[in-house]
């Protein structure tokens, strides 16, 4: 937990050699959460709309206690008001988000 946590800050003022970052990176560790989060429900939209045929995810539909459904009103949200990362909002699109 914390020691993690301090890690990723080292790692992020350039604090932590390179080496060790190589040894964290081989045993799994990630350095971005939030890109991680982003990517993992991603790829369950990919797998909803393999499944289901579409990207019409409910609002309230979970999986794996992951809001998948809450997530992708947010995105949604976010490139109405401008906020969703232009390289994300076209894969998006590209696996069939409707908007």
């Amino acid at each position: 937990g914390k020691w993690l946590v301090a890690q990723r800050q080292n790692k992020k003022n350039g604090k932590l050699d390179p080496i060790f970052v190589k040894q964290l990176e081989e045993i799994g560790v990630v350095w971005d959460m939030l890109s991680e989060a982003r990517n993992v429900r991603f790829h369950m939209l990919q797998d909803y709309k393999d499944r289901r045929g579409d990207c019409n995810v409910p609002r309230n539909y979970t999986e794996n206690e992951i809001e998948l459904g809450g997530w992708l009103v947010s995105q949604r949200r976010s490139k109405k008001e401008g906020k969703l990362d232009p390289i994300f909002e076209k894969q998006l699109e590209e696996i069939g988000v409707v908007w």
